[in-house]
């Protein structure tokens, strides 16, 4: 401790104590662990330590871009999760996709379901493309249809049927919304009327061909 508590007189940053952790960790009791991790004004968990673990194993370019606060240090718990290929892989796809944190985040969520399901070759072999898209704001946009495709294969199956749906209510005046995702039956139906006899077509309309309208949900 007396490393550490020399080096107190100005706040150390993350890397510096992932660097100062690992040189004590296999030395310390587990008492001596949470009592260290206080010292250093982190919280005292599992989480952390793996954290720490990790940050100490990647190379420079890895650390400065966490001091640069480019990468979330919360998604360095799935180092383990991953072949260290894929870890890497899923890291500079944040990093050259401008990812936020929460983004990063979620991105490292939805890969590691993927991977469970033999899916994850899949879905970074799409994100890999992306990045030889030129435009900032196509290459977000892109990744955000992948995201939500592997995301929510359920809603992607459904998408084409979805536009047609709301292309033939739209082209009668009747605006039809759902609910992001599908993820409730919830349907909003809008048109606008000058008259009662307007009002009483679109009724008439509604109910001749409101089942296509849900059908969407029982296909």
């Amino acid at each position: 401790f007396i490393s550490l508590q020399s080096n107190l007189f100005r706040p150390l940053n993350l890397v510096e104590k992932a660097i100062f952790f690992n040189k004590v960790y296999h030395l310390l009791s587990e008492d001596e662990i949470s009592k260290t991790l206080k010292l250093l004004n982190l919280p005292v968990n599992q989480n952390t330590i793996q954290t720490l673990l990790v940050i100490n194993k990647l190379n420079d370019d890895y650390k400065k871009l966490i001091l640069n606060e480019k990468i979330n240090p919360q998604i360095l718990k799935y180092y383990e999760a991953f072949d260290e290929k894929s870890f890497l892989k899923l890291l500079n796809l944040g990093i050259k996709l401008f990812l936020s944190f929460s983004e990063q985040r979620e991105l490292f969520e939805l890969a590691y379901d993927l991977m469970r399901v033999d899916k994850l070759e899949e879905f970074l072999k799409e994100l890999s493309q992306i990045l030889d898209l030129e435009d900032y704001n196509q290459r977000k946009k892109a990744y955000k249809e992948a995201f939500m495709k592997f995301r929510y294969p359920f809603y992607s199956q459904k998408w084409k049927r979805l536009k047609e749906i709301k292309s033939f209510f739209t082209a009668k005046g009747v605006e039809v919304q759902y609910v992001p995702y599908l993820e409730e039956r919830d349907v909003e139906i809008r048109f606008k009327v000058e008259r009662l006899e307007d009002l009483e077509k679109r009724i008439k309309f509604l109910k001749s061909h409101g089942r296509e309208i849900f059908s969407v949900f029982d296909e």
